[in-house]
Formats: C-alpha cells, sequence, structure tokens
C-alpha cells in the first residue's frame, strides 16, 4: 500500500491510497480485474488476454518489450563443451521453428526473431529476425561438423512459470527433429541452482529490449548476472569499445555489428518478442513507458 504524502511539492492525484496485489496465476488476475479487485495488470497468456479483450467493462492495450528464448549461459563450455563450439549453437537455432512457436504457443501473439535487440534500438535489424530458418537437416549437418554426428543432449532448468508445459513439449520435438535431445531438470529452487551455483547451461527466460544499446552490453558481453561464466569474445569486447566511444553514424554501426555478432555466433536462441495485454479497468489509464507500464508514485508513500 501506497499513502499519498502531504508535502509533496508536485500535483497530487486524485487517490489517497494505492494498493498493489500480487497474483501468481492469470486466470485469478483477469477474475480480479472483472470483479474489481484489481486496477490494472500485464497478462502474457495468449488466452487470459483474449478473456480480458472480451469484457466490456475493461480496456486493453497491446504493448511489447522482451522476447523469450533460450539463453545460452556456457558459451565457454565448461558444463556442455559442445556449446563452446559455434557451430553447435548455430544448430540450436535452426533446429527451432520459430513461425510453428508463435502460432502454437502464442496464438499469433507476437513476431518471430532471432534477435535480442529490440526494435527501438540503433542495432536493430529487420533482416536478423529471419537470419535462421527451421532446417533440421542443417542443424545435423553442423552437428556432425562439430563431431557431434551421432547427436546432443543439452539440459535445461524447468521453470514452469516461464518453460510452460506446451513450450517444453514443443521444444523438445523440435529439437529431437534436429538430433538434439532436450532434458528439463527438476529442482525445488532453480534459481538458486542457475545463478547462484551455476549448474545449468542455459535456460528459457523472457528477457526486456531495453532501448539503450549499452544495456545489451551490460548484460550479456560484460561478466555479470547473465554472463556468469564470464564468457568473451575478442570481436564483441572490440566492438563494445567502439560503441562506448563514439557517437552519430559510428555509433549505430557499432551497435548493429554487436547485434549481428550475437545472431551469427549463435550466442542466444530467440523465439519471438512476446505481445502483451495492458489491461485496465475504466478508473485507471496506465500508459507503457519505454517498453514498461510504469505508474507513476512520486506521490506516494509505502503505508504497509
Amino acid at each position: 500500500m501506497f499513502d499519498r504524502r502531504d508535502d509533496y511539492w508536485g500535483d497530487k492525484l486524485p487517490f489517497k491510497r494505492v494498493v498493489f496485489s500480487v497474483f501468481d496465476n492469470e486466470n485469478a488476475m483477469v477474475n480480479g480485474l472483472k470483479t474489481g479487485q484489481l486496477n490494472s495488470a500485464l497478462l502474457q497468456t495468449s488466452d487470459q488476454q483474449a478473456a480480458a479483450k472480451s469484457d466490456a467493462n475493461l480496456t486493453s492495450q497491446d504493448t511489447s518489450f522482451d522476447f523469450q528464448g533460450i539463453l545460452i549461459f556456457d558459451r565457454g563450455g565448461k558444463l556442455n563443451p559442445a556449446l563452446a563450439d559455434a557451430r553447435v549453437r548455430q544448430a540450436l537455432n535452426y533446429a527451432i521453428d520459430r513461425d510453428a512457436l508463435v502460432e502454437g504457443i502464442r496464438q499469433g501473439r507476437g513476431t518471430a526473431t532471432a534477435q535480442v535487440f529490440g526494435t527501438s534500438t540503433k542495432g536493430y535489424d529487420a533482416s536478423l529476425d529471419t537470419y535462421y530458418s527451421y532446417d533440421p537437416a542443417k542443424a545435423k549437418a553442423l552437428l556432425a561438423e562439430a563431431g557431434y554426428a551421432s547427436g546432443l543432449t543439452v539440459t535445461l532448468p524447468n521453470m514452469p512459470t516461464i518453460s510452460t508445459d506446451n513450450i517444453r513439449t514443443a521444444l523438445t520435438s523440435q529439437m529431437a527433429e534436429a538430433g538434439i535431445t532436450l532434458e528439463w531438470a527438476e529442482s525445488a529452487n532453480p534459481l538458486q541452482e542457475i545463478f547462484r551455483q551455476f549448474k545449468f547451461p542455459g535456460m528459457v527466460m523472457n528477457m526486456g529490449q531495453s532501448s539503450n544499446d549499452w544495456n545489451y552490453v551490460q548484460t550479456y558481453i560484460q561478466p555479470g548476472t547473465f554472463n556468469f561464466f564470464g564468457n568473451s569474445d575478442p570481436v564483441l569486447t572490440e566492438q563494445a569499445a567502439t560503441l562506448q566511444t563514439t557517437t552519430g553514424a559510428e555509433y549505430d554501426a557499432a551497435a548493429t555489428a554487436i547485434n549481428r555478432r550475437f545472431v551469427e555466433q549463435g550466442w542466444f536462441v530467440p523465439f519471438y518478442r512476446m505481445t502483451y495485454a495492458l489491461v485496465s479497468d475504466k478508473t485507471v489509464t496506465v500508459v507503457p513507458q519505454d517498453g514498461m507500464a510504469v505508474p507513476s508514485l512520486y506521490n506516494y508513500t509505502p503505508a504497509s
């Protein structure tokens, strides 16, 4: 809860208290919107988006701010030596039928892509969305070149709220056509095992697509939360240095080069950019800002 501050210097909103309610189930969120328990919610799943849009008392606005895909952490091959080979990472990308995932999992509520850079960045290149076609035969050929003609096994953590049943089923089936066996490890505390114990070479994840190109350097190239093995690439290091010290057309070119290097080297296996529905009742308007739904709370202070 946030109570309105009497000493705030700016204009005061017509609410004395703002209450945030946390729900872990989108069906419950939609019911909360319909019954007045919730004023606004960001819905991810296509069926719940449709349920909310069918209610005349609710308003819905489409927004997109992230992609879903496999983040490959182990590009140096510490846990799975095969992933150190760019040909293997490229094979993973060719083994994915992105268009089928958009239609089958997102019910068309998304855009297939092979790049992690967002559409509002300087580095975005529309041609990279379709850089990898669905080609199991090519994936097999790349695996054979890398020394894995008999197949490859990749183990990923099962996080049911992200890697849902339909995603796991689709990915497992598609990868199998290319000779890749996906195993899904069960864990009581997968986040602990992923980010603290470093037990997995990658994971299915939803990642925000900032409009700031430098954020991609900080997130994926520099050692940190999403590069906890500290994998490096001399070409990307040089391109990042250029990005940091230039402006204008040279900056744009460096950002695009980083994005292309990500895609060509198969640093990630993106599936699609997700279309969300920002749903609100008639009492509130929440506008997506820079790719995120951000209500202003500057003139409120926590009550509890």
